[in-house]
């Protein structure tokens, strides 16, 4: 079961794996605290864990979400903005570039930052092993650092909550 501040889900499975769609749309959740809870079984206790979720960064430059590819000058680095968030999270940048439409080869970084700062740069250090072309992206997802999960005979023992930003980028 899933609780927070817009109602309750629950997550079907078995045998320790629960999966589920909580929102389609993204509106399941909202700034708040997350309740993950689950009755247990033969072999594992019941357990319960909350999560406080922060009001999320938004982020501004590059366009998230955009239709269009945003050009990068590999040799300049790339400026990633945002506003709003809390200074006790983080934001991981995902960046990659595939040398074509079959996004077989290619080369991705990932850069982790404070949420609080507002901005961060990807060196052209970082961005220049990227092949050039039309293939690559950026996903901009805001965490919460992990909460554990108390019990015994658990494989996982932290939650945590994350939503995804995406950017379709050219390299040059």
């Amino acid at each position: 079961m899933v609780q927070g501040p817009n109602g309750s889900k629950n997550a079907s499975g078995g045998g320790g794996d629960y999966r589920a769609t909580l929102s389609s749309t993204g509106n399941f959740f909202a700034p708040g605290v997350i309740t993950v809870s689950a009755p247990g079984g033969a072999d594992i206790p019941a357990l319960s864990a909350s999560i406080t979720v922060p009001a999320f960064p938004t982020m501004t430059s590059p366009p998230p979400d955009s239709a269009n590819l945003t050009s990068v000058t590999r040799a300049n680095g790339m400026t990633v903005t945002w506003s709003g968030g809390s200074p006790a999270g983080f934001i991981e940048l995902d960046g990659f570039s595939y040398t074509d439409n079959t996004f077989t080869n290619g080369i991705s970084f990932q850069c982790s930052v404070p949420a609080g700062s507002g901005s961060f740069t990807i060196p052209p250090s970082v961005l220049l092993p990227l092949p050039a072309g039309n293939f690559g992206g950026l996903n901009f997802d805001p965490q919460v650092m992990p909460v554990s999960i108390p019990g015994t005979g658990l494989t996982v023992t932290q939650i945590t909550f994350k939503y995804d930003y995406f950017t379709p980028l050219s390299f040059k």
